[in-house]
């Protein structure tokens, strides 16, 4: 981001160029032969991306983690983010995420570490690790791929819906064996309790649209369930609940009268 405006077709045709000639896809964008395989402007682009990955890489070389700085100025994502942010505050509070983040990168790149050594060391597992060193009772947040080999006594899996787990471009796609396995590694992460949460309905735009439960909740034994909500009951409760309210605020407002 900000998008470079190279799409699918430009893809396939590099990648197609690329094959023929035994070149990597980033060589191949430099080529002069590539522009009679695409139209004049795709090429550019690509050779406009190319030139751009390249300063990157001089800038890293010569500099050090310090070309990190002007990162977001030299890919125009800070312009990027200003045009797209609800508000100047909003758009400065990203501009100061994404400064934190390169600063966090540039120090573990300072120390010698790989690039791919440093992304890995900030990713959420990572993250989450390094906050509890120092113990503590705490709430944390990940992705199921994070959560791989993970275990904790309580789980909460937050939007146990279709279109959510499984994923809708997973379900469009018609395959959801992928979508299957993210939700059993969620689910075997409990050691003692495991609570699946999904909402009755969700705001789109300008309608409240109904969710269904995600169809993988039929895969569990129905005997280890406690439903609340939706199936449970928990609804005519409520509402029995609140009768009652209003029957004792009557019994009170009609001693007062009396």
């Amino acid at each position: 981001m900000p998008r470079r405006q190279i799409g699918h077709a430009t893809l396939l045709a590099l990648a197609a160029y690329a094959r023929r000639r035994g070149l990597s896809l980033l060589a191949a964008c430099g080529e002069l032969g590539l522009r009679e395989s695409l139209p004049a402007g795709a090429a550019e682009r690509l050779e406009r991306f190319r030139n751009l990955l390249s300063t990157l890489t001089q800038r890293l070389t010569q500099e050090g983690p310090s070309a990190l700085d002007a990162l977001p100025e030299l890919i125009g994502y800070d312009q990027w983010l200003r045009r797209e942010a609800p508000s100047p505050e909003a758009a400065a509070r990203r501009l100061a995420n994404v400064a934190l983040l390169l600063s966090q990168v540039g120090e573990l790149l300072a120390t010698g570490e790989p690039l791919a050594g440093a992304l890995a060391r900030l990713a959420v597992s990572d993250l989450l690790e390094r906050a509890d060193e120092d113990g503590g009772d705490r709430v944390q947040l990940m992705t199921l791929h994070a959560a791989k080999g993970l275990e904790f006594p309580h789980v909460f899996l937050v939007g146990f819906e279709e279109e959510l787990l499984p994923h809708r471009e997973s379900i469009a796609a018609g395959d959801v064996g992928e979508e299957r396995r993210l939700a059993y590694v969620g689910i075997t992460r409990a050691q003692r309790t495991l609570t699946l949460t999904l909402a009755e309905r969700r705001q789109a735009g300008r309608a409240a649209l109904p969710r269904a439960p995600s169809r993988f909740l039929a895969d569990l034994p129905e005997e280890v369930l406690e439903r609340i909500g939706f199936d449970g009951g928990a609804p005519q409760r409520a509402r029995a609940a609140g009768e009652r309210s209003l029957a004792a605020l009557r019994a009170l407002l009609d001693e007062g009268d009396g």
